[in-house]
């Protein structure tokens, strides 16, 4: 940035303008003495020209480098930006000014008005200045109107000069008057110009310089605090030089980062940034955001969400080209309206659903953002921000769709050595008693806390110990932790008294609004709030400093924010004690903000809304604002309501107006009803119910009257009512034309919003009955428009089959197939939902007749089904006959369900028609055909409706109705014993009521139906059975076809042509049929039948051939069969794994190389915690290779690299170890040992998956003889781990003989641990390898069983002493599961319980969790809980 405008001095003119003492050089004679007062005003100047420096070049960035002795003969000039408006929080750049700063300093008494006078008049230089030409800064200052002029100085002023001072080198005061003697020569407009752009800094001593210095570097510079004397006297030097004349006075900010980083600064917004760490994640998230340019991070508090996404901003920030960055704080409309600008930018989003707890703006976000990031691009791209419980309180629909931007920071994401990385770096910065005492409790502070936040807090915490009698390092570490943070501030503030509840309620009241907050912006606004109510005093700077050095407020920049949500809990604690004075400070602020504004302006009111929209959360908290205020917020929420951009917005705007406005006033009283409704408005789990409220006459007339009216209900309809989450009941109709006419367009143009496909589907109902209610309802356009949408839902559903058909087959993982799989239903529900409100209205003028003739029968058709079968009003039987008999194609299904839900006797010559058609391809109509019949029944027996029908349908028909009361279900338990045998009572009763040529067939069917073995059923054909069924099946329907083709070809029969009939329909059932009929059959063609099958459209088809493939296949076949490893079917690669681990083919070895980096996900990630990935197939894929006795070196690579990368499914790399341990190469020792100290699930200590793989690998080694020594990693780990890990070592130790076991022995008995010593010999014993122990009674029994005598041949009191052992042995967990383990395999002894499968993984207790995708026929298949196999 450029210095002032006007020309640079030349060399000549920069020497004549050398200084003398007292203008601010320092001449030899005044620099012998310190006493000199030349001396100390130059000493002045120089720390004065430091402090503003650091202000506005480090902290404010407000320029790019000051002037220091300038032409202007002032001690500092600099152009900046102006920081007015962005103090107050707003993103517009401000004006470009030059800002003139002088330093004086005054001894022995105040500034007088009269000396401040001769400042501003230029009259103050002394005798021996005169040669030096004095600036006049009143008449610098009307010469340039871009001017501002900051007076410094060490003395204190006159009372009749406090109007003009401030606390800051932005504070300017809001006067219209010079100070007196100042204004004689000028009149009130010119004072008017002049007096706004002067400010007196008095009291600023150079110890108040001293300390703000030094803050400024901490804060801001990040020179560790030992490090502040060396790098003060180097920016002292930079200035001397610079008075002296180096580069022309001027000192540019990179000078300035010079010397900082010289002295362990650095050039990062924080000092935090300094000490960042990367969590584990971090990479994961940057990919997220580089690639799909949108992240959601998300974790528990405290784990440097935060941090993390300002890195990634400052990375963007600074990239080329550079990104704008816009935040959360104006709604997602004000995001919408950035998405045009062509420019990038960062959607920087932090806590959109709110900090702490959900906020009432959370359903905006929630509904918009999801539609936002379908925008995101590499010039677009979004970071967000959220803790994870508010984030899940916002609803299960959301974490869906954000699931495949969303990464999680969790605790252990850290682990212990990144927190004492980030502990060893914060602490150095600490010098004296808070180093030492760093130093001393390192490691129990790292015990203890578990987050990044926690960490720094505790840190911070040490400085303010009394270095004399410091607290216990416990007492520290509880009021660091996470949960402590709220009362901890809350005590600490209580202390305050008055002055704490005041300037805690200012400060969370602006932070609340807000979010960050200038912090120039609370001096002015504490200044206008003592001018209002001179009996408040509230030290809100104090304060600010307070919580900033405790890390409880964080300081970017200028910028104040919340370190932590619980911070805001704390700040609100302490003034909820003082309820009253909290009160009446938050109503003050209110008040102060809202009369701050300027003509034109509303950051103020906005602000001061934002404060009551706070307050209104906290219970039983009042705001008395006054009257003015009142009016002002009445004129703002309307002209925002009226104003506010579309959607959410608006919705938002409407709410504020009927919270916040008066009572009185007509548009608040609207929004009332609009947004709140009547008292009969309830709130359910699951959504609000509104009601209309009950207006008498007079106050609908005023409403009716008011021309806002129309306006404001114009843009709730197309705005909230397709949107809003609250079910609006259809009385809202006639209320809102009753207050407004013409609003038929507005509920047109809400239709169409909510006509879909897809998108917004709310209030439907209440939309569609708006736009109807006329004298003349235009019906057709609205089922034209629903009839639309629904053909636009059909052509998406063309496009769509390939991506179902993917999910279908977990081509995709689980997650993904889940959303995609419920996808078709939400594109159709909007057009569905829509034409069954306007069959509803219409039926009820015009009846149903006009169905019939209408070009959209069909939907119309579908939609009076849909209303009959949910309506308790029995229809009548001319409506029902109606709709049964218009019902066509796949309208049929739905219109004879809601037959069943009203049946009526009458309508049995329709359903007898029904039962005689023979083209019905849908299983699911005609079984619910059946259980129509069973409900027209006394008996519920379908028998006498399907026995009536049979002299009237096909042969073909006949065996598809046996199949089809075989298959429905019409009883309490149709699958159990009962059920089944009640099924086979009924299609034998049916079977009865057939030809009797036809019956011998029929019950042979009905006995493979009832699952009897089908060569025992085909056996029992007769001739002329087996003549009827090689008639009948080339045309029998494809349902009973698989059952018939079975049993064909049990009985010999050619069944080729129909095998190939059902394979070609691409149906899983009639596949699977047509494989188990060639299987059964079993001719010279089986293999190249199975071979064709391998290429069936349904995965389930495939698989059952390549099970049977596989053991038959040839050398030649082989190459095809592993072909089968790269079938897009996740299923099909992990039957293929699974069967290499049975067969060990050679030529799979590079197939299961491969599958080893197969990353489908067979798990739910929306599961509850503790969860982890599901990589089944790569678990297979390592399995596999376990099986085979000897791996070629790349196996053995790929098992090695897998074992030791990070992966989201650990059990991966458990598997991976588990081949390893019978494999022979130098590597694997090394690599299992490392794996023994590998973290757990999620990083956390416990639950080690991988750790104890690694345990059970090397007693595999060892039981193999392949490892004579196991080390001192081992041993220690089998000394102090869980049992989990530390049993299967101990049970190798046990297994070794030599120095290693002996000195294991004698540490473990010298422990006191007597469960592991007892493993340790048990095993030895085992394997007869306790020479050299000293055995007990019982112990020397066991010996004599190792080497094979039977028990028996003990005597009775050995035996009773083993098994006494052996039942006494805790068969469930601990150090005994293993002993009891060994009791059992080795000494065949008798245990107390279930032992279970010893080498199961110790895994964390979960709830189980029930999906929508369970439920569905491509659902994944039942795997049960995720042990790690």
């Amino acid at each position: 940035m450029v210095v002032n405008k006007k020309p640079k001095p030349t060399g000549a003119q920069q020497r004549k303008n050398r200084r003398t003492a007292a203008s601010g050089g320092a001449p030899a004679r005044s620099r012998r003495s310190s006493g000199n007062p030349g001396y100390a005003g130059y000493e002045y100047q120089i720390e004065v020209t430091i402090w503003v420096a650091l202000d506005l070049m480090l902290v404010k960035n407000a320029t790019a480098e000051v002037e220091i002795e300038p032409k202007s003969d002032e001690d500092l000039q600099a152009a900046i930006t102006d920081p007015a408006s962005g103090s107050l929080g707003l993103s517009a750049a401000g004006e470009r000014l030059d800002l003139v700063v002088q330093a004086k300093t005054r001894s022995g008494s105040p500034w007088t008005t009269a000396a401040i006078a001769d400042v501003l008049l230029g009259k103050d230089a002394a005798d021996d200045d005169a040669r030096r030409r004095r600036s006049r800064p009143l008449a610098m200052l009307q010469e340039d109107l871009e001017r501002r002029y900051i007076f410094i100085t060490n003395e204190s002023s006159a009372e009749s000069l406090r109007p003009h001072e401030g606390s800051h080198l932005f504070d300017f005061p809001e006067v219209e008057e010079l100070p007196p003697h100042a204004r004689d020569d000028y009149d009130a407009e010119a004072q008017a110009s002049l007096a706004p752009r002067i400010v007196l800094l008095t009291g600023i001593t150079r110890e108040v310089l001293a300390g703000r210095i030094g803050g400024l570097l901490s804060l801001h510079g990040h020179v560790p605090s030992s490090k502040h004397e060396a790098c003060i006297a180097d920016l002292r030097d930079a200035v001397r030089k610079r008075i002296a004349g180096a580069k022309g006075g001027r000192w540019t900010r990179s000078d300035l980062l010079v010397v900082l980083v010289r002295h362990g600064g650095s050039v990062a917004p924080t000092r935090d940034m300094d000490h960042y760490v990367r969590p584990r994640s971090f990479e994961t998230i940057k990919e997220r955001l580089y690639t799909s340019n949108a992240v959601v991070i998300t974790g528990p508090s405290g784990t440097g969400k935060t941090l993390t996404a300002d890195i990634l901003e400052l990375e963007l920030r600074r990239g080329s080209p550079p990104f704008d960055v816009i935040g959360e704080e104006h709604g997602p409309g004000f995001v919408r309206q950035h998405l045009t600008r062509s420019d990038p930018i960062l959607f920087h989003l932090r806590d959109p659903w709110g900090g702490n707890r959900i906020t009432p703006s959370a359903d905006r976000w929630s509904s918009e953002l999801p539609k936002l990031l379908d925008n995101a691009g590499p010039g677009r791209k979004f970071l967000i921000t959220s803790r994870s419980d508010v984030m899940q309180s916002a609803g299960h629909e959301l974490l869906k769709g954000l699931k495949s931007y969303t990464v999680s920071i969790e605790v252990e994401d850290y682990g212990s050595g990144k927190l004492a990385e980030i502990y060893d770096a914060i602490a150095g910065d600490l010098r004296g008693h808070a180093r030492a005492l760093a130093v001393a409790y390192r490691t129990r502070a790292l015990e203890a806390l578990s987050r990044p936040y926690e960490v720094k807090r505790f840190l911070v915490a040490l400085s303010r110990e009394n270095s004399d009698q410091p607290r216990k390092v416990d007492d520290v570490i509880a009021d660091s932790q996470i949960e402590a943070i709220s009362s901890v501030i809350a005590s600490q503030i209580a202390s305050f008294d008055l002055d704490g509840v005041e300037s805690a309620a200012i400060i969370w009241a602006m932070l609340s609004a807000r979010g960050a907050v200038a912090r120039d912006v609370f001096a002015k606004l504490t200044r206008r709030m003592r001018m209002a109510d001179s009996t408040m005093h509230p030290n809100v700077e104090g304060l600010i400093d307070f919580l900033v050095a405790g890390q409880n407020l964080r300081q970017d920049g200028a910028a104040l924010a919340f370190y932590h949500p619980r911070v805001e809990d704390g700040l609100r604690m302490t003034f909820l004690r003082r309820r009253p004075a909290a009160e009446h400070t938050l109503a003050a602020v209110v008040n102060a903000l809202v009369a701050w504004d300027a003509e034109g302006a509303d950051w103020g009111t906005e602000t001061g809304l934002g404060v009551l929209r706070a307050a209104s959360r906290v219970e039983g908290l009042e705001l008395a604002i006054s009257d003015n205020t009142q009016r002002r917020l009445n004129s703002y929420l309307e002209a925002v309501a009226l104003s506010a951009d579309r959607g959410s917005d608006f919705e938002a705007a409407l709410r504020d107006l009927a919270r916040f406005a008066s009572p009185d006033h007509a548009p608040s009283r609207l929004a009332k009803i609009l947004v709140e409704g009547g008292p009969e408005t309830e709130k359910t789990i699951f959504q609000d119910r509104w009601s209309a409220p009950r207006l008498d006459d007079e106050e609908s007339e005023v409403l009716r009257r008011d021309e806002r009216t129309k306006g404001l209900i114009e843009r709730f309809i197309r705005e909230v009512l397709p949107f809003s989450h609250r079910e609006y009941h259809s009385e809202v109709v006639p209320l809102l034309h009753g207050l407004a006419e013409g609003l038929q367009e507005a509920f047109w143009d809400a239709l169409d919003v909510v006509a879909g496909p897809g998108g917004p589907n709310e209030n439907i109902d209440a939309i569609v009955q708006g736009a109807l209610l006329s004298p003349a309802p235009d019906f057709d356009r609205a089922i034209a428009r629903f009839a639309k949408s629904n053909a636009d839902a059909d052509a998406w559903l063309e496009n769509y089959r390939n991506e179902a058909y993917e999910a279908e087959e977990h081509a995709v993982d689980a997650d993904a197939a889940d959303h995609i799989l419920e996808e078709p239903g939400e594109q159709y529900f909007n057009a569905r939902q829509g034409m069954k409100v306007v069959v509803r209205l219409r039926q009820r003028r015009n009846g149903v007749d006009w169905i019939a003739g209408n070009p959209h029968r069909n939907l119309l058709i579908y939609a009076l089904a849909e209303l009959v079968a949910e309506s308790p009003r029995k229809p009548t039987l001319a409506e029902l006959r109606f709709l049964l008999a218009n019902a066509e194609g796949w309208t049929r299904g739905q219109a004879w369900r809601a037959a069943q839900r009203h049946w009526h006797a009458d309508l049995s010559d329709l359903l007898r028609a029904e039962l005689v058609r023979d083209d019905m391809q849908e299983a699911s109509f005609r079984q619910l055909l059946i259980e129509i019949a069973a409900t027209g029944s006394a008996r519920h027996d379908p028998l006498p409706a399907l026995i009536a029908v049979l002299s009237d349908t096909t042969i073909q028909r006949r065996i598809e109705l046996l199949y089809d009361i075989m298959a429905a279900r019409l009883d309490e338990d149709p699958t159990g014993v009962s059920g089944v045998a009640l099924r086979r009572h009924r299609a034998e009763g049916l079977v009865g009521h057939f030809d009797d040529a036809e019956r011998g067939l029929a019950r042979a069917l009905v006995r493979v139906l009832a699952r009897e073995e089908i060569s025992a059923v085909a056996a029992t054909l007769s001739i002329e059975d087996r003549a009827r069924l090689a008639t009948i099946l080339p045309a029998v329907p494809a349902d009973p076809a698989g059952p018939l083709t079975c049993l064909a070809a049990a009985a010999g029969l050619d069944v080729d042509a129909t095998v190939q009939r059902l394979l070609s329909m691409d149906d899983e059932g009639d596949g699977s049929a047509a494989v188990q009929a060639m299987l059964i059959a079993s001719g010279p063609g089986l293999r190249d039948e199975l071979m064709k099958a391998l290429k069936h459209k349904r995965y389930k088809v495939r698989r059952k051939a390549l099970l049977r493939l596989i053991p038959i296949a040839t050398a030649e076949d082989r190459a095809v069969l592993v072909g089968t490893s790269r079938d897009h079917s996740a299923d099909m690669r992990l039957a293929f794994a699974n069967l290499m681990e049975e067969h060990q083919w050679p030529e799979a070895i590079d197939a299961l190389i491969g599958l080893l980096s197969d990353m489908r996900n067979f798990a739910s990630q929306l599961a509850p915690a503790p969860s982890w990935s599901r990589y089944g197939v790569a678990r297979a894929a390592a399995r596999a290779l376990g099986a085979y006795e000897r791996l070629p070196d790349q196996a053995i690579d790929a098992l090695l690299e897998t074992a030791s990368k990070e992966s989201a499914d650990p059990f991966v790399a458990g598997a991976a170890l588990r081949a390893l341990a019978r494999q022979d190469d130098d590597r694997i020792g090394p690599t299992l040992l490392a794996a023994l100290e590998s973290r757990g699930l999620n990083d956390a200590p416990s639950y080690r998956p991988k750790a104890q793989a690694a345990a059970w690998a090397l007693f595999d080694r060892v039981t193999d003889e392949r490892l004579s020594t196991l080390g001192t990693t081992a041993l220690r780990i089998a000394e102090q781990d869980d049992p989990a890990v530390a049993g299967p070592l101990l049970i190798a130790f046990g297994v070794l003989e030599g120095v290693e076991r002996d000195a294991l022995l004698e540490r473990l008995r010298d422990m006191d641990n007597e469960h592991r010593h007892a493993l340790v010999r048990t095993s030895a014993i085992a394997v007869d390898r306790a020479d050299g122990l000293s055995l007990d009674e019982r112990e020397r029994n066991l010996q004599r069983l190792a080497r094979g005598e039977a028990l028996d041949g003990l005597n009775a009191d050995g035996r009773a002493t083993l098994e006494a052992w052996s039942l006494g042995l805790n068969v469930e967990n601990g150090f005994e599961h293993y002993s009891a383990w060994i009791a059992d395999a080795v000494f065949k002894l008798p245990l107390s319980g279930e032992l279970g499968q010893i080498r199961a993984y110790n895994l964390p207790a979960r709830i189980g969790l029930m999906t929508m995708r369970s439920m569905s026929p491509y659902g994944e298949e039942n795997r049960g809980e995720d042990d790690g196999t």
